[in-house]
């Protein structure tokens, strides 16, 4: 421990040197800092000394900190309850502990760090105003060589499951379509690569608009998400146009 201290030597690498196992490296480090420099017992004065079981506030440390930061391992939580002065839990321990807490390890539902829960609900706020016959959903898909390969296959016990599969992209093709409650899916595009701004704008120009009504009549509104290829200069300039043409001929017709 003392080599630890002036960084003679690492944990890991006592560990490697077989000295002891790493639970026994980090239960030994931890007992060293906890007791002034020191592997003797600390004199605790008739005191019992550290409980075995984790009491109440220990557990709901534990699942704060695991609220905290859902991805933490188990020896980072130990590390954290020990600074906080919860006393050394080990790691098999607070695998036992996390089960009774009703709290498993699972795969992750990941969402984006950019997310704004505050802007979701200005979105909602907003989008009440208008009637669900109004809105026109758009987005865009892509499709290449690769994204139909199975990645599972089936072999006997002891030996490799083969697929012959293509492992170059090929020619990719994007796929742009409109949908409405009244219309269902329809303004349909496609195009060999990806989509950028330039094809967006064309997009809207030539084939949306076109099929677009004016407010507050149904398939009025434009409703996209958030990509950079839905807010490059000339969007907002060219629906509003088009709605003031569409004005323009509805007036015409009336007189």
């Amino acid at each position: 421990m003392r080599a630890v201290d002036e960084e003679l030597l690492s944990l890991g690498q006592c560990v490697y040197l077989g000295a002891y196992s790493w639970p026994t490296a980090q239960r030994l480090r931890f007992q060293w800092l906890g007791h002034d420099r020191s592997l003797a017992p600390r004199k605790t004065g008739g005191d019992l000394g550290r409980p075995r079981r984790m009491n109440k506030a220990a557990a709901y440390q534990l699942l704060s900190l695991i609220k905290e930061q859902p991805d933490a391992q188990l020896s980072e939580l130990s590390k954290a309850l020990f600074d906080l002065g919860y006393g050394y839990f080990s790691t098999p321990y607070l695998c036992k502990a996390t089960r009774r807490l009703n709290v498993s390890y699972k795969v992750a539902n990941c969402y984006a760090t950019a997310r704004s829960d505050l802007q979701r609900l200005e979105y909602r706020h907003m989008i009440k105003y208008y009637d669900p016959e109004q809105l026109v959903f758009i987005d865009e898909s892509a499709f290449d060589y690769r994204v139909c390969n199975r990645k599972r296959a089936r072999s006997t016990k002891g030996r490799l499951a083969y697929l012959r599969q293509p492992f170059q992209r090929g020619n990719r093709l994007s796929f742009m379509p409109a949908c409405s409650l009244t219309k269902g899916c329809f303004a349909y595009y496609t195009k060999t690569g990806s989509v950028n701004g330039e094809v967006f704008l064309h997009y809207l120009r030539e084939v949306l608009l076109p099929q677009m009504s004016e407010v507050p009549l149904a398939n009025s509104v434009i409703v996209c998400d958030n990509a950079s290829i839905h807010k490059v200069p000339g969007v907002l300039d060219l629906v509003h146009s088009q709605s003031e043409c569409q004005e323009a001929a509805a007036g015409q017709h009336t007189t």
